[in-house]
């Protein structure tokens, strides 16, 4: 039998950017990120064909939610010399629950493993940046055509 799987997700970014054609230039925005997600899966096997058949059932629910900010610059210096800088946030929340059998491997309440003591939730925030100095060539030179 093929698993059931289901997800519902959303990803959502909004811009905004500078318009005038002056020595700065910038972009800032906003990121969004969710994603839900179950499966079922039934295994079934057996150790040698006198044995009774061993099913299994495995139902693993996950979630992610990101959330991310950011900001660039370009500043032109001198003709065709600019420097460039910019910024971003993310911050990350995910989950995952495991049941087996009707039997859930994790505690709702505690989101440890009851097992191992082992995590199962993870939250992270993380910034990352850049700076950058470019040039840029000028316009080539038109060719002359003469006609006879």
């Amino acid at each position: 039998m093929a698993p059931k799987i289901t997800s519902e997700y959303y990803s959502q970014e909004v811009r905004l950017l500078s318009s005038g054609s002056g020595p700065l230039q910038w972009i800032a925005g906003l990121y969004a990120f969710h994603l839900s997600g179950d499966a079922n899966f039934i295994l079934s096997s057996r150790a040698d064909p006198s044995q009774p058949l061993l099913v299994r059932t495995f139902d693993p629910v996950l979630k992610t939610t990101s959330y991310a900010g950011f900001a660039e610059a370009t500043l032109e210096v001198v003709p065709r010399l600019f420097v460039t800088g910019g910024i971003r946030y993310t911050h990350e929340k995910r989950s995952f629950d495991q049941i087996v059998n009707g039997v859930a491997l994790f505690s709702a309440d505690s989101g440890k493993n009851p097992l191992t003591g082992s995590r199962i939730k993870a939250r992270s925030g993380s910034k990352s940046d850049r700076t950058r100095i470019s040039t840029r060539p000028t316009a080539p030179a038109s060719k002359a055509v003469c006609s006879t």
